[in-house]
């Protein structure tokens, strides 16, 4: 594990947010992320042999993880002024998508306050939560955010980290592509506030239909600047008719280069590399031997793609490759679920209302 000081890291962000980090600062970060990399799999892991989710169908259920990219990490630095690394409680990351509302529901309660819920009795402990079902962002975000400190044994130069979970449904994991997909076309940035206005608007109208869909087609709190779904109907069609915005989503596509021949292929390791290339609508899949070999090509290519809009990479980590389309659907840009979703709830609208 690398050894750093507060100090060191108060210093190393205050560098990042004046623009004034060298590449050796950069790669210092680089290993700095990589002692989250297993723990996100010994929690992932746990989730997998968790009674809830073992009795699932494979369909019903996603699980990924991945250490927070370089740019993110930037992003979060220069956006919040008071926040240093050692702060950041989502460097290492793993996510549940589920079915429904209620699995989601049920499985956060249930790791929060009867598994993780002791000292010293398992791997993690529960240490905070923050809902944004219950409470949407502004900006129309829903998931629910947990953080679990590592108390195991296994790693124990690693005691005292914390790993974020995030889980959601997958209606709010469409939504959470499509917002993702628009701001790399658009080169925008919807989750920091920085886009035009009519995005904006129409994520966060998008964001209270599917909850109303999930409310079992009732009206759900946090959108009281609504009257109710019939005005969150008109306005999306609106939106859309005004700035094609669904056309926007479905238009772009990806050429994939080589993923039908890797899902043939036995993982050789836990990670995996995704290169998209937007301007090409191109992404390539690697996979190594190693994890050295990809943590290495991955902050060498962060740091290449670092000044560029056109280029992300990201390494991830999927159960089977025929689920990484399904966990990371923004890097193949695909939003035909997220648009089925909005456009099923306007035509259940608009038959409702001939109805009356």
């Amino acid at each position: 594990m690398l050894e750093i000081s507060k100090k060191q890291l108060k210093k190393l962000g205050d560098k990042i947010r004046n623009d004034e980090a060298t590449l050796e600062d950069f790669n210092i970060i680089s290993e700095l992320r990589s002692n989250y990399s297993p723990l996100t799999r010994v929690f992932r892991d746990s989730l997998k042999n968790f009674k809830q989710v073992k009795e699932m169908k494979d369909s019903d259920f996603i699980i990924s993880r991945r250490i927070k990219r370089m740019p993110s990490i930037i992003k979060k630095l220069k956006r919040f002024p008071n926040m240093n690394l050692d702060r950041i409680q989502d460097l290492g990351g793993v996510r549940l998508v589920l079915s429904t509302l209620n699995q989601v529901n049920t499985m956060a309660d249930r790791l929060k306050n009867s598994t993780y819920r002791q000292k010293g009795k398992n791997n993690f402990l529960f240490i905070r939560e923050k809902n944004y079902i219950l409470e949407p962002k502004s900006d129309g975000y829903r998931s629910i955010h947990q953080v679990y400190r590592y108390q195991g044994n296994r790693f124990p130069n690693l005691k005292g980290l914390d790993i974020e979970l995030q889980i959601r449904t997958k209606k709010q994991h469409q939504w959470a592509t499509a917002v993702e997909i628009l701001d790399m076309v658009l080169n925008s940035s919807l989750k920091t506030g920085i886009a035009e206005d009519h995005y904006k608007l129409f994520f966060r109208l998008c964001s209270c239909a599917i909850a109303h869909i999930e409310n079992n087609y009732k009206f759900p709190n946090g959108y009281d600047e609504f009257s109710g779904i019939n005005e969150v109907v008109e306005k999306i069609l609106k939106l859309n008719e005004e700035y094609n915005i669904f056309n926007k989503l479905l238009s772009v596509s990806v050429i994939t280069n080589n993923l039908n021949k890797l899902s043939k292929e036995p993982f050789k390791n836990d990670y995996l590399l995704l290169e998209l290339n937007i301007p090409e609508r191109k992404v390539s899949v690697r996979q190594y031997e190693t994890k050295e070999e990809i943590e290495l090509l991955y902050s060498s290519l962060e740091n290449k793609y670092r000044n560029t809009h056109d280029k992300d990479v990201v390494m991830v980590s999927v159960e089977g490759m025929k689920n990484i389309r399904k966990a990371y659907p923004n890097y193949f840009l695909d939003a035909k679920d997220f648009v089925r979703t909005i456009e099923s709830l306007i035509k259940k609208v608009i038959n409702d209302a001939t109805k009356i």
